[in-house]
């Protein structure tokens, strides 16, 4: 996904917590609310920012990262809360994800 800021994000989306994120987010900064389907308010983000635009090359690489990654099982230890109202979660195991990370 390409922000308007000019990168993009690499991230997992987590369909589960999508509606009480989406509508937690709207509380705190409405203008963070898309309409777009595509985008994940409810993720865990792998890699940003990632390229400004990014090339065919460069997603094909990320594709065949993805086509090599097993699932990654992991559960919510924590939920935390920055300055702004954005929330974060605390992930456990977390060792999976700097690896995937580091492939990326």
């Amino acid at each position: 996904m390409t922000s308007s800021t000019g990168h993009s994000v690499l991230q997992l989306p987590v369909p589960p917590l999508e509606d009480g994120v989406r509508e937690r987010t709207r509380d705190h900064d409405a203008g963070f609310v898309s309409t777009d389907p595509r985008f994940g308010h409810a993720h865990v983000t792998t890699l940003a920012p990632f390229a400004r635009e990014p090339s065919a090359a460069d997603l094909a690489v990320i594709a065949d990262i993805a086509a090599g990654t097993e699932p990654i099982p992991v559960r919510v230890a924590e939920l935390g809360q920055f300055p702004d109202g954005i929330i974060h979660l605390r992930l456990e195991p977390d060792e999976p994800l700097p690896a995937l990370t580091a492939r990326l």
